[in-house]
Order: C-alpha cells, then sequence, then structure tokens
C-alpha cells in the first residue's frame, strides 16, 4: 500500500489486526493496517479535519489514534503520527454537542456522537459516559453526560441566564 509507512515496531498485529480506519475488517494483506482502499477513507478524515471541516462524525478511529501514539514513525499518506494525533484533539474537542431534553423524566443528555460505553455516576443524578473503544475496552474520553431531574439540577444556572436577561422567573421548583 503506497502512501502508509509503519515504524520498526509496528505490525498489524499489535493493535489486533483490525483495520485502521475503524471499519473493523481484518486487512487482507499480511502486515497491512488497512483493507483495500481503507487508507485513502483515512486519508480523506485527516485531510477534511486539516481543513477545518468538523462534522458528527469528525472523531478519529481509536485503533488509528492507538498507532500514531504508540508508533510515531507511523504515517498516512503524508500524515505523521504527531499530525494525526494533533488534528484527534482538534476534532474531538470541535465536536458539536447534540443536546436533548425528556421532559417527562426531567433528563438532560449532551453528547458528541461517539459510541457510549460504560458511565459513572460523578453526582446523585449526573453521569459521564466514555467512548467505546475497540475491542469492546473503555476509552478515556468522555462522549455524554446526562443530568437526571435537571429541572432542580439546573435551576440556579437557569435562575442566572433570568437575572442577567430581565426575564420573570418561573414559580420555585420543589427540590424534594
Amino acid at each position: 500500500m503506497t502512501g502508509v509507512k509503519l515504524g520498526s515496531r509496528s505490525k498489524a498485529t499489535q493493535l489486533g489486526g483490525q483495520c485502521h480506519c475503524g471499519c473493523g475488517n481484518i486487512p487482507k494483506k499480511p502486515g497491512s493496517v488497512f483493507w483495500p482502499g481503507h487508507d485513502m477513507r483515512v486519508k480523506g478524515m485527516l485531510s477534511r479535519l486539516e481543513r477545518g471541516q468538523y462534522e458528527e462524525r469528525s472523531r478519529l478511529p481509536e485503533i488509528l489514534v492507538a498507532r500514531a501514539t504508540t508508533d510515531r514513525e507511523f504515517q498516512v499518506h503524508g500524515y505523521d503520527a504527531e499530525t494525526i494525533l494533533r488534528l484527534a484533539a482538534v476534532a474531538h474537542s470541535e465536536l458539536k454537542p447534540a443536546v436533548r431534553y425528556y421532559s417527562d423524566t426531567q433528563t438532560l443528555t449532551i453528547e458528541n456522537g461517539a459510541r457510549r460505553a460504560e458511565g459513572e455516576q460523578v453526582a446523585k443524578g449526573v453521569v459521564v459516559f466514555y467512548a467505546e473503544e475497540e475491542r469492546g475496552e473503555l476509552d478515556h474520553d468522555v462522549t455524554a453526560i446526562t443530568i437526571e431531574n435537571a429541572e432542580v439540577t439546573l435551576k440556579p444556572f437557569v435562575d442566572a441566564i433570568v437575572s442577567k436577561y430581565g426575564t420573570k422567573s418561573s414559580p420555585q421548583l420543589d427540590a424534594g
């Protein structure tokens, strides 16, 4: 595969032998890290990110980021490991949040579109969810947050907004 350079330590089997575009396929050619043509898919992702085109699915595949982290000589069509990591960080921070409110349960969710794995409670009714890495392992990147009983929990925030813009507040909510 032209355009893909692997460092001396790199072999596809080190990271489970899966295609580095994130599709989950096992590369056909021994020693390759991409399914045929999927290196161009990654090149397109990197190119769009470099031009500042962030989309809901701008997050780079975890397996690609892991390779760039562990193999500093890794390259995909002129994008070296350092550039891949820089674009991965920018892509993650530039994702637009999807905010949903479910009035029947007073639950607020904020997420970035990545697949959720397990979550953990950080305060009563506030849960953060982590991204799912390859092979079902947990990543340390937070992908979503939920706030149960949001009308009560976020009342101080809402009151501050109301105060700032001079709008009259609704009746006091019962915190019980």
